[in-house]
């Protein structure tokens, strides 16, 4: 859970930049929507279009991940207690 909380603070303290945002949740909408560049009904090659878009969606937020990571890593957090 804290992670969630720290991620959330880094958006709302527009650490991550808004484009980023953006790209992830138009990807997402391209992968639910029907009508796409290649009708997902044709066999093998009709989710080609949506791998080709998560592909660049991961290059585009990969340094913005590994910023995070790092950020995380240089952060003095306290470990959660154990609930044995």
């Amino acid at each position: 859970m804290n992670r969630i909380t720290n991620l959330l603070f880094r958006v709302v303290t527009k650490l991550v930049k808004a484009f980023l945002i953006d790209t992830i949740v138009s990807s997402f909408l391209y992968f639910v929507k029907r009508k796409d560049l290649i009708p997902d009904n044709i066999p093998l090659i009709g989710h080609l279009d949506d791998i080709g878009v998560a592909m660049v969606v991961l290059k585009m937020v990969e340094p913005e991940l590994s910023a995070y990571a790092q950020w995380r890593q240089t952060r003095k957090i306290p470990e959660e207690p154990s609930e044995n």
